[in-house]
């Protein structure tokens, strides 16, 4: 059960990672273009 919980919370860590390096790259796209 700790281990699901475990698990969870780290997807959830990626998501928030990749949120935050990919929302910068979008939005100096979106200056350039």
């Amino acid at each position: 059960m700790r281990k699901r919980v475990l698990t969870k919370s780290f997807l959830n860590f990626q998501i928030v990672l990749i949120g935050n390096s990919t929302f910068p790259l979008f939005v100096l796209y979106r200056g350039i273009g």
